[in-house]
């Protein structure tokens, strides 16, 4: 059977047994009493004539009273409780993920395990939790041994910008169960959901860095770099900043910041360099000072307009404002077909009725559109009848989708000619009661966007909305493109890499030191991975081709203010209410306190008695 003590400072009742031990080895000096006779006087132990002294211990009834009542006092004022058989608890201990953490995660083990050691003695057995706010991420630790999961945090490296710990605290609190706690690991105090306790091991930092990357001139031959760099103390400070790329001499900046001022350090990128790298001389958080760079570069996009048609120069316009894009024949296999629809894609309207021509003959039907064949990924524009009047005038109704999110396509006059049937599978965007205006259409694996209405008759060219569709179309169309691009990231930041689906998994190279390479399986279009964890210039490679030419940076200027971080232990005093619910108190205390009363009458009588001649 376990015991546990609600009070280990009752234990200091003990020191009254060397007390009473002082007390007995003490004789007092004797007294003269005068008496008549000697028959009368009762047989008396002999007594210190000099005064008081220390003398041989003697064994005595008082001596044995006292020390019985002092052990007694002792156990009723440490509050023994014993363990429930089989009691079990869960502690859960939720990590905060932000970056912000770094500069204090060597000690988190540290400063929690006298806290943690002590909660786990509450219970027969503790099954540990360990999580992190990060939702993206499994559990760092499941297990009842304390030891191996205060390793898993010694191993733990957070990698978030400033975020919500809510969902994360929630989630905790639906896991666990009555019998324990959630425990939230930060720099800072906050409020917490109820149920939560705080401990937080952060303190002040002086601290500055690089805090945000700004691309000037991205569309020119020769774009420029612009990076921020932060003083967050509150004193002045000094730092110099070494620039360096692969094809250029390192340069040394000197940067003097007053407290809460920040400089733009400004650049070029260097012809044939893969990136630029920027390095401050490392303060006591070393995660912000480093920043890398590449020069931003899109996949490139051939496109093909299909000539002698009403569209050719909406098109055309519409080609000049998408970025790093070509024109080439339909022979070489454009990425992106810009034309009328297919005529196949029409649904035959009913024939009017025929008009005798001047010779009794019937009239000839119109001809139908212009024509062009499915070219795999494409735009397909309806071009009408010029001498249609008829405008749709239900109203328009956007649906919900990632191409028509926050667009709104007011001063649209729809017109029709011969319509496009809604296929089960098209995705539809856009309605004129019950008539599809824009949808989405899957050919042969291939997107395709069809306009199914009159755009040059309807105002369309003069709907900005119109527009900004046609363009997130054509940019999903070149995400889905396996073809090499360069991008800054956000260290850890999820991206989406169009790969050959089922062929060789994604692998991630950082260029940071220590970092080991990362791979992902590749699932197509859209294989996630994640940018390194480092700031550094990073690869992504599919076997021998280069998918990704990347830098990898921190820049939540929000995470980079150690002012107010502070360290708190909210879980004092909480193993006391643990115990309370996994043990129970000794049942024989009012016996205990009924013996000790009798033992300290006892000894008052015993010690009355001896005085008595």
């Amino acid at each position: 059977m376990s015991i546990l003590f609600s009070n280990p400072w009752g234990f200091l009742a003990l020191l009254g047994i060397p007390a009473v031990l002082a007390i007995h080895f003490l004789q007092q000096e004797s007294r003269t009493v005068r008496i008549s006779t000697l028959f009368m006087l009762e047989a008396l132990a002999p007594e210190s004539v000099e005064g008081r002294r220390f003398q041989q211990l003697r064994n005595s009834v008082p001596l044995w009273l006292q020390l019985l009542s002092v052990l007694l006092l002792t156990w009723l004022l440490v509050q023994p409780r014993f363990l429930t058989a089989g009691s079990t608890q869960r502690i859960t201990i939720v990590l905060d993920s932000a970056v912000a953490m770094r500069a204090f995660q060597p000690v988190i083990a540290e400063k929690l395990a006298p806290r943690l050691r002590e909660i786990s003695g509450a219970a027969q057995k503790t099954e540990w939790l360990l999580l992190e706010t990060d939702p993206t991420r499994p559990a760092l630790y499941t297990g009842t041994q304390l030891v191996p999961m205060l390793a898993a945090i010694d191993k733990w490296l957070p990698a978030l910008g400033k975020h919500d710990p809510a969902l994360a605290l929630r989630n905790a609190i639906s896991t666990g169960d009555r019998k324990g706690m959630v425990i939230f690991v930060t720099d800072e105090q906050m409020e917490l959901p109820v149920g939560v306790d705080l401990f937080a091991v952060g303190r002040p930092i002086s601290n500055g860095g690089f805090t945000g990357l700004r691309i000037t001139e991205p569309d020119s031959a020769s774009p420029g770099w612009q990076v921020l760099v932060k003083n967050f103390s509150k004193e002045p400070m000094k730092r110099e900043c070494t620039i360096t790329s692969a094809n250029a001499q390192p340069r040394t900046l000197v940067v003097e910041l007053g407290p809460g001022e920040a400089r733009p350090i400004k650049g070029s990128f260097p012809a044939d360099s893969p990136g630029v790298e920027l390095r401050l001389n490392p303060d006591e958080f070393t995660f912000d000072d480093t920043f890398s760079i590449v020069r931003p570069r899109l996949k490139p996009m051939a496109l093909t307009i299909q000539s002698g048609t009403p569209a050719t120069t909406f098109f055309q316009r519409f080609a000049a404002s998408f970025l790093s894009s070509r024109l080439v024949a339909g022979s070489e296999g454009p990425d992106l077909y810009l034309g009328t629809a297919p005529a196949a894609d029409f649904t035959p309207p009913p024939p009017p009725p025929a008009a005798p021509a001047a010779g009794g003959a019937p009239a000839a039907p119109k001809p139908a559109p212009p024509a062009a064949p499915s070219r795999g990924a494409g735009i397909f524009m309806i071009v009408g009848d010029r001498t249609n009047t008829n405008i749709l005038r239900d109203q328009l109704l956007v649906e919900r989708s990632a191409l028509t999110q926050d667009l709104r396509f007011n001063g649209l006059l729809p017109r029709f000619t011969s319509p496009i049937a809604l296929r089960p599978e098209d995705q539809a965007l856009l309605w004129a009661g019950n008539t599809p205006l824009i949808f989405r259409r899957l050919e042969a694996g291939k997107p395709q966007l069809y306009l199914n209405f009159d755009v040059l008759e309807s105002q369309g060219d003069q709907a900005a909305a119109l527009v900004v569709l046609l363009s997130r179309f054509a940019e999903t169309v070149r995400a889905a493109k396996i073809a090499e691009q360069a991008i800054n990231a956000d260290t850890g930041q999820r991206l989406f890499v169009a790969a050959q689906p089922g062929g060789a998994g994604l692998v991630v190279t950082s260029s940071a030191e220590g970092v080991a390479p990362q791979e992902f399986p590749s699932t197509g279009e859209r294989t996630p991975i994640r940018a390194p964890l480092e700031p550094g210039l990073f690869t992504v490679k599919q076997g021998n081709t280069v998918l990704v030419r990347g830098a990898a940076s921190f820049s939540d200027a929000r995470e980079l203010d150690f002012t107010a971080a502070s360290t708190f232990d909210g879980l004092e005093g909480k193993t006391a209410e643990l115990l309370k619910q996994n043990t129970y108190e000794d049942t024989n205390q009012q016996l205990w306190l009924c013996l000790l009363t009798a033992l300290l009458l006892a000894n008052w009588a015993w010690l009355g008695r001896k005085r008595t001649l």
